[in-house]
């Protein structure tokens, strides 16, 4: 729905990344300029992300055309985007690969309390700390 995970995840990235590296977050929720719910704004913010200003995206032909790698939070992320982009399928990987090993499903915290928020956004920021590492090599 890209209100939830990959918002974060997003800003997230732009401030862990390199400005070489452009990352963009969206969804296949199919309904376009949505707000983040409150807890979102909230749960980011305590970690120093401001989603108030994100409204969502949907995902498209020429944004997956785009991209080099594709980030799926769960398996049902997964199934969806390389059943719609199956040309995409190598270029598409499941996010809690790089926060653990076995990879961990990183749920959506959507409808739940802060703390799921915070929980889920401490997972993503974990798996995009180790993804940096690889710019620093």
């Amino acid at each position: 729905g890209n209100i939830c995970r990959s918002p974060f995840a997003q800003y997230y990235a732009q401030r862990t990344f390199p400005a070489s590296v452009t990352v963009r977050s969206c969804g296949y929720y199919p309904k376009e300029g949505r707000a983040c719910p409150q807890e979102a704004i909230d749960a980011a913010r305590a970690m120093g992300v401001e989603l108030p200003a994100h409204r969502s995206r949907v995902l498209s032909d020429e944004l997956v055309g785009n991209a080099q790698a594709i980030f799926a939070f769960d398996e049902e992320d997964y199934r969806t985007i390389t059943a719609r982009y199956p040309s995409a399928k190598r270029r598409v990987h499941l996010l809690g690969f790089l926060a653990s090993q076995p990879a961990i499903p990183i749920r959506d915290p959507y409808g739940a309390d802060i703390g799921a928020f915070k929980a889920v956004y401490r997972t993503i920021a974990r798996a995009l700390d180790a993804c940096s590492q690889a710019f620093a090599s």
